[in-house]
């Protein structure tokens, strides 16, 4: 028997549990990641909207618009995984019973299923 683990998130400011996800986002040189709500996600683009409109985009992964969810393998459980692979093979996407998979089948999971937990681009 499969089991799938979803993870609820909770915004980080005000603890709404309604239209949560992870904001990535970087300064000075750091990597950090946020998660709100979709009215505190307008908030802080509206705070960031001057600042941003006069900077400079860089190429790189600080360059690249942030994905409200990502994912790797490695930050997956074995039961994740698992339950991945199953979906993966009802939904036609050709996986081995073993190794990495690949970065489109995680995010077409992920895109099936907004709850599950995921981790930056």
């Amino acid at each position: 028997m499969a089991a799938v683990t979803h993870t609820h998130l909770v915004d980080d400011l005000d603890g709404a549990t309604d239209d949560v996800a992870t904001v990535r986002f970087a300064l000075d040189g750091r990597d950090y990641e946020i998660d709100l709500s979709k009215g505190n996600q307008q908030l802080l683009r509206k705070e960031l909207d001057p600042y941003l409109t006069h900077a400079r985009r860089l190429p790189g992964p600080a360059g690249r618009p942030a994905r409200n969810r990502v994912g790797t393998s490695g930050s997956r459980s074995r039961e994740q995984l698992h339950a991945i692979r199953e979906w993966a093979n009802r939904n036609g996407y050709p996986v081995s019973p073993r190794g990495r998979l690949s970065n489109d089948v995680l995010t077409a999971f992920d895109d099936a299923h907004p709850t599950t937990p995921t981790a930056a681009e």
